[in-house]
């Protein structure tokens, strides 16, 4: 489910079940309210709509859209549609009442939730109630009720099924546009970001004129292993080398990226120097207890790390710099990492 946009059409329907509310309690009044029956029965109906009407409403700006109780409220507050209708409509003339086209904003909102089936089964309701309504108030009309019954039943089963079709059709080549999108972004030997998504959210992180930590890192002497054990074998060790480091910096903490061949980026989303350090040690440490095999052999490998944190004053070239630091760390024997202090 793509949350951004089910919201934006969740915000409309809470807006359009508001002024829907207005409308039939206009209509009620001015056409239907009669006796102090009919005032009871309003004031129930219109009290249980304002309940669970202002509890969705509630949900909707508060809750968290990921959230369960997000996910429950939305499902819910089909279910509660549907009945306020069904009683709404059975106080307004039945499948005569002039506030029956509502039936099918309720359906196209069960779609949303339940794609075909949800729209379906909508309908199947829908019509029972309707049917039911009519058996229980009196005969009149003859003929021409049954026909225009049967036609609102027939038009209620082509909106559920066509808004489900509609919904499903749309939310697939969604989630497909999103699949191709994200492959794009990914590295397809080790799956870790590539360089342009590298690249995007570096320049997202600068527009937003956010501090944050950019480290280059790159595997010590990793042509010598592709010379001496082959490219698979080196294939290989990217692959270790970029699991771990995902295994050691969470998202919360930083997105690790393979910028291109041996060398890899990392953005920390911190500014503290001790935090970001104690990050990298822990992978170097993890790094040193894994051994490498092959032909017979076994091997270990270290890196190098260029460290620079970017303030929100800082103007230089942030990759640049970082990467100067690796350059540094190279030529002072490699497996270690430099930290460097931004001009500003």
């Amino acid at each position: 489910m793509n949350f951004k946009n089910d919201h934006f059409l969740e915000r409309i329907f809470s807006l359009l079940r508001w002024f829907f509310l207005v409308v039939a309690g206009i209509v009620y009044v001015f056409y239907y309210l009669q006796t102090k029956e009919d005032t009871w029965r309003f004031a129930l109906l219109l009290g249980f709509g304002l309940l669970y009407m202002g509890t969705a409403e509630w949900v909707l700006l508060r809750a968290p859209r990921r959230s369960p109780r997000y996910s429950a409220m939305t499902k819910l507050a089909v279910g509660a549609d549907m009945a306020a209708y069904i009683a709404l409509i059975a106080f307004t003339g039945g499948t005569s009442s002039p506030l029956l086209p509502i039936a099918y904003l309720i359906i196209l909102h069960a779609s949303i939730y339940w794609n075909v089936r949800g729209g379906i089964l909508t309908a199947l309701i829908m019509n029972a109630a309707c049917f039911a309504i009519t058996q229980l108030q009196p005969a009149d009309g003859g003929p021409d009720r049954l026909l225009y019954l049967a036609l609102n039943s027939c038009f209620f089963l082509l909106v559920g099924l066509l808004g489900g079709l509609i919904v499903a059709r749309e939310r697939r080549y969604r989630n497909e546009k999103r699949f191709y999108q994200e492959l794009a972004k990914r590295d397809y030997l080790t799956g870790l970001h590539n360089h342009r998504a590298f690249q995007e959210n570096l320049q997202t992180q600068l527009r937003l004129q956010k501090p944050f930590t950019l480290v280059m890192a790159d595997i010590d002497h990793f042509k010598k292993i592709n010379d001496q054990y082959g490219h698979i074998t080196g294939d290989l060790v990217l692959k270790q080398v970029g699991h771990l480091l995902e295994a050691c910096i969470p998202d919360k903490q930083g997105t690790v990226y393979r910028y291109g061949g041996e060398e890899f980026a990392i953005i920390l989303h911190t500014q503290q120097e001790d935090a970001a350090n104690r990050l990298l040690e822990n992978f170097r440490n993890a790094l040193s207890q894994i051994s490498f095999e092959s032909i017979g052999a076994s091997f270990g490998v270290t890196m190098s790390f260029g460290a620079v944190i970017r303030s929100e004053e800082w103007t230089d070239d942030v990759v640049k710099a970082a990467d100067l630091l690796l350059y540094s760390a190279k030529k002072q024997g490699r497996n270690c990492i430099v930290w460097g202090v931004a001009n500003r």
